[in-house]
């Protein structure tokens, strides 16, 4: 998922806007934006709870960031955030080049994932059209200036519930940690849309590897490979079953 600001590229790039134009009103400026942002994105609604900046001290903070499913799927969010710090670098803020964010801590993550009947999941159906909009914002020249360096991203265990057409039930698991180290430091910064792929990249990739070793587990090896809904592992699953 790309598009500037979505999730937590959004909250980089508009507090960053706020250190830099001192925006007046800004917490209720950065919750509309990602909310209006977001919803361009992914085609679906977005929602944040509450935000809260301190310009003073180069931070700030937000709760319950939801992403509700897109069409084909149930009306219930698909990610929820309920906790996710940003800290900024003070000295970067005062002078030119790239943004340096010396952390972004999410706490508390939630992942629904689905797998519907036709054996699409949620999580990808959501990556897939922020895709789909990055490149026609790409094609409309629409992209921003502002370059952006993480030194660390601290996505913290979360709850992952995995829905399936052919389960009766609920699955639930934990989902671990993911962590990811200095991104854009060798490309002197990445704009919003390449921050934002790289951080939901991430999230997806660990959702739909653990959700696809819970569904061979709860399905059986054969009949959870038939059912789809494993995006990229798909391929890998069959080696695995034929003994390669």
């Amino acid at each position: 998922m790309k598009k500037l600001p979505l999730i937590l590229a959004a909250v980089v790039v508009v507090v960053a806007g706020g250190a830099y134009y001192l925006y007046s009103g800004l917490d209720s400026y950065v919750k509309q934006l990602i909310e209006s942002e977001g919803s361009a994105a992914t085609h679906t609604k977005v929602t944040v709870n509450s935000v809260n900046i301190s310009l003073k001290e180069a931070a700030g903070d937000l709760s319950y960031l939801e992403i509700y499913n897109p069409s084909g799927f149930s009306e219930s969010t698909a990610i929820k955030l309920r906790s996710i710090n940003v800290f900024l670098n003070k000295t970067a803020l005062q002078e030119k080049g790239p943004l340096v964010i010396n952390k972004i801590v999410v706490d508390d993550p939630i992942i629904n994932y689905e797998v519907n009947a036709e054996g699409k999941n949620n999580i990808q159906s959501l990556s897939r059209t922020a895709d789909e909009q990055e490149d026609k914002d790409k094609k409309e020249k629409k992209t921003s200036a502002l370059k952006i360096i993480i030194e660390k991203v601290e996505i913290n265990e979360g709850e992952l519930t995995i829905k399936h057409s052919m389960l009766d039930k609920e699955l639930k698991t934990r989902m671990p940690m993911v962590e990811l180290r200095n991104i854009g430091l060798d490309q002197e910064g990445v704009n919003g849309t390449e921050l934002t792929d790289q951080l939901l990249r991430a999230i997806s990739r660990e959702a739909v590897h653990t959700a696809s070793l819970e569904l061979v587990k709860e399905l059986g090896p054969m009949k959870a490979l038939k059912s789809g809904g494993f995006g990229e592992l798909q391929g890998r699953l069959k080696d695995v079953l034929s003994g390669k």
